[in-house]
């Protein structure tokens, strides 16, 4: 299920950026697949605190053009990342790419792993379950989530030369979502700062 992903070490964030930017879009589509397939709903530009269920956005264009996309990591809290917490290993840095999706249960959530896990092009090359019994809260301020850490692999990746490159997908259930405040990811970022992560 899960891979050790060999590869020769990237040394240069910018090569991370130039690999981002080309997969993104691939790994945007890739985690709308997903989300049809688990009744996945994505946040509301305007408000994210209204969700947007993928099936109904597929039948309605306005409906799509409303949802807030994940956009790619900016590149300030790269390298505080890379500096903090990697020791200035810029291959392990692997959540420049990533997604959301937001979940009104944990079955639609399994079902979601379930979906990634048997995608023939999605490589998962790490698990965080912070929603597991057993996850101590504290270390993320309480907030839980199920975070995979997923290459693309495919012809089309392998001629870009991404198909190494990590994204992150967050499922998340509503309810931690319903949580999240610009005022509580303020909170956090100063937790996560204190922390030096």
């Amino acid at each position: 299920l899960f891979a050790e992903p060999e590869f020769e070490r990237i040394q240069s964030i910018d090569q991370l950026y130039l690999q981002a930017n080309l997969l993104q879009p691939l790994f945007t589509s890739k985690v709308c697949g997903w989300a049809l397939a688990s009744s996945g709903h994505f946040a509301h530009k305007r408000d994210t605190r209204s969700f947007i269920a993928w099936q109904d956005a597929c039948s309605d264009v306005s409906l799509a053009d409303s949802i807030k996309w994940g956009s790619i990591k900016r590149p300030d809290r790269s390298f505080e990342k890379v500096s903090r917490s990697y020791g200035n290993d810029v291959s392990r840095l692997v959540d420049i790419v990533r997604q959301q999706i937001i979940f009104k249960s944990v079955r639609h959530v399994l079902d979601c792993l379930s979906t990634i896990a048997s995608d023939p092009q999605a490589v998962i090359c790490r698990v965080k379950n912070r929603l597991a019994i057993d996850y101590d809260a504290q270390k993320s301020a309480g907030y839980r989530d199920v975070l995979l850490d997923v290459s693309i692999v495919s012809e089309y990746t392998q001629q870009l030369g991404t198909d190494r490159h990590v994204c992150e997908v967050q499922l998340v259930l509503e309810q931690f979502q319903l949580l999240k405040t610009a005022d509580g990811h303020h909170r956090y970022v100063e937790y996560r700062n204190k922390r030096a992560e």
